[in-house]
């Protein structure tokens, strides 16, 4: 069975994507924390109810409450200022607010035996630190939910969100990673994977978890990072991918935080120039029924 670290900042889609995890076949030994849909507090309580819902227990540590370098600017006008809509509003919270081994140390550690899997659906800071503590880090696969291939951004004109609030994170992560699995915002958030009411009203009738995920997306009709989570688990949710080097901007009025996809042919022929995967397309129809089938048998 696979073994996964998931980072996550809940937010919205990253509450799908753990749906989609929790209820796969995989063995998920970390869920580490990090600021970025909202506050690092909010990320620690919303996946300490995910997992409440969803009957599962999973070591959680608690990760970088801001970026390495930037202010942290979170995503309250679409995520709303608890990360999930505003839940906490309406329902009551009785977790305990601890700290123990930071998510950094964590992922370092747990990455020792060179099989784990990470998949990073928030800013990089996390493994960013966890790279700079321990330059031996070996993973078995690196995925992240974040970039653009064709400067589309959705913070800035040229950069996305996760990118964008740590560039300097992003900067290590793919300076280190040998290797890594990126979906870019284009990816995730056009027509063709928008959530439709019929698939909300299926997923409503799908159980608790169904419940509680279409009553925390009233107003959000994407689902980026579980787009992420089942590329990374369900491969054949692949349709379209190609591999390129990519290199972060760290400066610029209008281009820090943009992911620049290398297409020149000198940099696709040069064989000392490391490639990264990126996904292109997906199977709409196989994601919609995959996740309503998690939903269901879950």
């Amino acid at each position: 069975m696979q073994k996964w670290i998931i980072d996550t900042d809940p937010g919205i889609d990253d509450v799908m994507a753990l749906l989609v995890a929790l209820a796969s076949n995989i063995e998920i030994i970390a869920i580490t924390t990090v600021a970025g849909n909202t506050t690092e507090r909010n990320v620690y309580r919303n996946v300490i109810e995910v997992l409440r819902i969803a009957g599962k227990e999973v070591p959680i540590y608690r990760g970088s409450k801001r970026p390495l370098l930037n202010q942290l600017n979170t995503c309250h006008e679409f995520h709303g200022e608890d990360g999930i809509n505003d839940y906490w509003k309406t329902h009551s919270d009785n977790f305990q607010d601890i700290q123990t081994e930071h998510a950094a140390s964590a992922i370092s550690r747990l990455s020792k035996s060179g099989d784990v899997n990470i998949i990073c659906l928030g800013p990089l800071t996390n493994l960013a630190i966890a790279y700079l503590q321990d330059d031996t880090l070996e993973f078995a696969s690196i995925h992240l939910m974040g970039g653009t291939i064709n400067a589309a951004g959705n913070t800035t004109a040229l950069s996305e969100f996760n990118i964008y609030q740590d560039p300097e994170a992003a900067y290590i992560v793919f300076d280190r990673a040998p290797h890594l699995s990126m979906i870019p915002w284009e990816c995730t958030f056009n027509d063709d994977v928008k959530l439709k009411q019929n698939f909300l009203e299926a997923a409503k009738n799908a159980g608790p978890r169904g419940r509680f995920m279409v009553e925390i997306c009233q107003k959000v009709n994407y689902a980026c990072d579980a787009i992420a989570m089942m590329t990374a688990l369900y491969p054949e949710t692949i349709e379209e991918s190609e591999d390129r080097h990519v290199k972060i901007e760290l400066a610029g009025n209008y281009s820090r935080g943009h992911t620049i996809v290398h297409r020149d042919p000198r940099s696709i022929l040069n064989p000392t120039l490391k490639k990264f995967t990126i996904v292109k397309k997906i199977h709409h129809d196989f994601f919609f029924n995959r996740f309503l089938q998690l939903l269901v048998d879950s």
